[in-house]
């Protein structure tokens, strides 16, 4: 942490799976809608309590939030050449499940007769608990990519930037929903 106690996160994994449709309304210009599985979410670093007024303390380790959004994006695609678009438009997200998960290890903190503290590792518990209740129900964000199509393939890579705080009360105002996702998928006419 920094001076202010603060804890920065890192980026996490996670899935993205879904379908898209897209009108081509000339050769140049594209306007496609998606219904995509998400799964955002962000890591912290490891840290232990302070064991200066106890003998007990705990260390948390692969702390991470685990959020699940079905997201819609509305994108417009211009096509600088053939197979070769660029991207930007509006995403609405709705959250399905939101999930604190960390493993918490008791220490026990013995002292010597020098003085000296000794710590004992203790068992290691998995645990989980929803924040779903703390959680906006919705996100909305921008998505800005390019994608390459060939042969029906398609490869896309987008940044989306989140306008809203994810959470309901946020501190600092500053937790809103970034990621980049790539998908590789397969076009073809309906």
């Amino acid at each position: 942490g920094d001076e202010k106690g603060t804890v920065k996160s890192k980026y996490s994994a996670g899935l993205t799976a879904g379908a898209e449709l897209e009108y081509r309304a000339t050769d140049r210009l594209g306007v496609s809608l998606g219904v995509l599985y998400s799964q955002l979410g962000c890591r912290f670093p490891d840290y232990s309590t302070d064991a200066e007024k106890t003998a007990q303390m705990y260390g948390v380790s692969q702390q991470r939030y685990q959020l699940h959004y079905i997201n819609v994006p509305l994108m417009l695609n211009g096509y600088l050449a053939d197979g070769l678009a660029v991207k930007a438009g509006v995403q609405v997200g709705y959250l399905i499940d939101a999930n604190l998960r960390y493993n918490e290890t008791d220490i026990k903190v013995t002292e010597s007769e020098a003085g000296q503290k000794n710590y004992a590792m203790g068992e290691t518990h998995s645990k989980r608990s929803s924040i779903k209740n703390i959680s906006k129900k919705m996100d909305v964000s921008i998505p800005i990519g390019i994608s390459y199509e060939y042969m029906n393939v398609v490869l896309d890579a987008r940044y989306n930037l989140g306008i809203l705080k994810v959470f309901k009360h946020d501190i600092d105002d500053s937790t809103r929903n970034r990621s980049f996702t790539v998908t590789l998928g397969y076009k073809f006419a309906l």
